[in-house]
């Protein structure tokens, strides 16, 4: 199954399940993406934009766990990524989440015909 795919231990194999997974928008596939993503050996910046991408507020708890673990900043990023598009703010301090909002602004301007 794809989902699988995220565990890959190669770098592209990961990054295209990551983008691929989202578009099945398949039943229970949240639940299975975020089982990969509370391991600790897992993609987590592969795994995240997925997450953001399911747009599913179910993967918050998770997401906002993940950032309290020792991550690089690629991972990071698309972990905050994931959090922005889920509308989650609120785990950031005041001036982060003044970042944020117009971060997401800006990508939600860009989704614009």
């Amino acid at each position: 199954p794809l989902i699988e795919a995220l565990k890959d231990t190669n770098y592209w194999v990961r990054y295209f399940a990551s983008v691929a997974i989202p578009k099945l928008k398949e039943h229970g596939t949240v639940a299975l993406v975020i089982a990969i993503l509370n391991d600790p050996q897992s993609d987590v910046k592969n795994i995240a934009h997925a997450l953001g991408e399911l747009g599913d507020i179910k993967a918050v708890p998770a997401l906002v766990e993940v950032l309290k673990r020792p991550l690089d900043e690629g991972a990071r990023v698309n972990v905050t990524c994931a959090l922005v598009k889920l509308q989650y703010v609120e785990a950031f301090d005041p001036v982060t989440n003044t970042f944020f909002l117009i971060l997401w602004s800006r990508l939600t301007n860009l989704s614009q015909p």
